[in-house]
């Protein structure tokens, strides 16, 4: 997808990349090998920039070929389930963390430096996370250490509510932005857009936390509009 051929891009600064492109759809850029999942699993990091109902699949294949002492960390949007998944069914010789970038090809403009990422470690030592972390800053990201249920709260009401109302906002007919707030939602609709349907579905199904966001929504637009004087 768009996130993973734009982080295999800034990581092939830094790294020799390998990409497993399950779909044949990765147009191969110099610098950027494409490789077999047998081969990946001969790496010493592997990120699996997957969509999270693809992870667990995904997982199972790569289970039987990895070497000892590989880490593998996911890219999902979602921390609680993919963590549960990674501790089932990968073998305890590696280690496994999740992360989650807080950026997109859009919001990083080319480039890595200055942006965030979120690390929920799993099945991995102090000593393995500082080495993570230590590639993580030379790409020039700040990393943050979270748990799984607090990264998902945090995403539900932040990335799965904005990804809510970018997709309802364009039935309302929202015109050319005029002022700052009508700007706003504006970049918020594009913003939507942009991403796949697959991430917006994604974040609800599997974020037990986000379930609730619809209703909540609904329940306090409700209640701002019972406050408003009728004639």
């Amino acid at each position: 997808g768009r996130f993973g051929r734009f982080f295999a891009h800034a990581l092939k600064k830094h790294a020799r990349v390998g990409v497993v492109d399950v779909r044949r759809i990765l147009a191969i850029e110099h610098g950027v090998e494409c490789i077999s999942l047998a081969e990946a699993a001969e790496r010493e990091l592997i990120f699996l920039a997957v969509p999270v109902r693809s992870l667990q699949s995904v997982l199972k294949a790569l289970a039987p070929v990895l070497k000892r002492g590989t880490i593998v960390a996911d890219l999902c949007a979602v921390k609680e389930e993919p963590l549960a998944w990674m501790r089932a069914i990968l073998p305890t010789k590696v280690s496994f963390l999740g992360t989650h970038p807080l950026f997109g090809p859009d919001s990083a403009g080319g480039t890595l430096g200055g942006s965030s990422i979120v690390l929920c470690p799993g099945r991995i030592s102090a000593a393995r996370l500082r080495t993570v972390r230590r590639f993580l800053s030379r790409l020039g990201l700040t990393s943050h250490r979270m748990t799984p249920a607090a990264h998902d709260r945090q995403i539900a009401s932040t990335l799965f509510l904005t990804q809510l109302l970018g997709r309802s906002l364009p039935r309302l007919s929202v015109p050319q932005p005029a002022t700052p707030n009508a700007q706003a939602l504006r970049r918020i609709i594009d913003s939507s857009a942009r991403d796949s349907r697959e991430l917006f579905e994604d974040l609800f199904l599997y974020n037990r936390h986000a379930q609730k966001i619809p209703a909540r929504l609904i329940e306090e637009l409700q209640r701002t509009f019972n406050r408003i004087p009728h004639r």
